[in-house]
């Protein structure tokens, strides 16, 4: 039984550590079909748990920067070399950290102008198309 247990929370720390990257696409195969080329999503449903902005920091960003963009206090390190950092924050905390590296699953945003990708909960609707086997494109509805 101890190991049964031990073997649950092992799981359970694996499937919350996915990557949102992963989360997206996952929710988006559940929800649209394995083989779905487009389809509408809102990225306010795909994460469990309660977020209002989701920042995505592009490599080597220093933690002041990240300071100044969010707001309030990052005391995280710079961002590593190839990996971008995913900020989930709710009323000035953070609630999720995700560093992800450029390698696998790749989603793109269509509307990505600046360096930090800032998305708004209430403002999380995107219509995401399959490029290819692990690429996708996020657009603006």
């Amino acid at each position: 039984m101890e190991r049964i247990i031990k073997l649950f929370i092992v799981f359970l720390v694996f499937v919350s550590c996915k990557k949102p990257t992963e989360q997206i696409v996952d929710y988006s195969k559940e929800n649209f079909g394995e083989n779905f080329e487009s389809a509408d999503i809102d990225l306010s449903k795909v994460f469990d748990f309660e977020w209002e902005t989701l920042y995505i920091f592009p490599p080597l960003t220093n933690p002041d920067v990240i300071t100044k963009e969010i707001g309030f206090g990052y005391d995280g390190g710079i961002v590593p070399d190839d990996n971008k950092l995913f900020l989930f924050t709710k009323k000035n905390v953070i609630v999720k950290k995700f560093i992800y590296e450029n390698n696998g699953i790749g989603i793109g945003f269509s509307d990505n102008n600046k360096k930090v990708y800032i998305i708004e909960a209430v403002k999380s609707k995107y219509r995401i198309i399959k490029l290819d086997s692990d690429d996708y494109w996020l657009y603006r509805e």
